[in-house]
């Protein structure tokens, strides 16, 4: 699941998982 933060809201949710985590630089999972 390697999606752009700014494009898809949903990785930046805390749900979003290790790989949202490694790939978000906003929201709980990659911050």
């Amino acid at each position: 699941m390697r999606r752009n933060p700014e494009q898809d809201p949903s990785v930046n949710e805390p749900h979003g998982g290790p790989e949202a985590a490694a790939t978000s630089t906003g929201g709980p999972g990659g911050a």
